[in-house]
C-alpha cells in the first residue's frame, strides 16, 4: 500500500500520463525492479487474503457476520485485479528498462506513434494498479472485528 501512494505520488508529481523526458528519466532506471517488487508483494498479499478468508471462513466470519465476508472477498478480488495489471504491464516495462539500458538518454529521442500507444495503455494499467493497491491497503487496514477484553 505504501509503495503504491508513493508510486502514485511520482506519477502524478512528474506528469506520467504521457511519455515526457522527466518521467520516463525517472522511471526508465527503475521499472524492472517496480514492476518486479510489485508483482512479488501482490502475489504475498494474495496467500495472505486468501489464508485470512479462510480463517474468517472457517469462524463462519463470526463475530462481524456477512460485512467480514464482503471484505475479504473484495481484498481477494482487487488482489487478482492488480496482479492482472502487473503482468500484463510486464513486457512493457521490460521495455522501458532495457530502451534505458541500450541507450541511457532514449528519452531525448523522438518517440514512435506505436509506443506512445503502448504507453497509453501501460499508464492506464499502471494506475488501475496502484490504486487496487492503495484500496487494498485501506480494506486492510479498516477493521471490523470489535476489541477483545481480556
Amino acid at each position: 500500500g505504501g509503495m503504491a501512494l508513493i508510486s502514485l505520488y511520482f506519477f502524478m508529481l512528474l506528469d506520467g500520463s504521457s511519455p515526457n523526458p522527466a518521467f520516463l528519466r525517472f522511471y526508465s532506471p527503475l521499472s524492472m525492479a517496480f514492476s518486479r517488487t510489485f508483482f512479488t508483494l501482490i502475489v504475498m498479499g494474495i496467500l495472505g487474503a486468501y489464508d485470512k478468508f479462510h480463517k474468517d471462513w472457517a469462524a463462519n466470519f463470526e463475530p462481524v457476520g456477512p460485512s467480514q465476508r464482503t471484505i475479504d472477498i473484495c481484498l481477494l478480488a482487487l488482489y487478482v485485479v492488480a496482479l492482472l495489471c502487473s503482468v500484463i504491464n510486464t513486457g512493457y516495462d521490460d521495455l522501458l528498462h532495457y530502451s534505458y539500458r541500450r541507450i541511457p538518454d532514449w528519452y531525448e529521442l523522438e518517440l514512435s506513434s506505436s509506443f506512445k500507444t503502448g504507453y497509453g495503455t501501460w499508464y492506464a494499467l499502471s494506475m488501475a494498479k496502484l490504486f487496487c493497491c492503495s484500496l487494498i491497503w485501506a480494506l486492510t487496514s479498516f477493521e471490523l472485528r470489535p476489541k477483545q477484553t481480556p
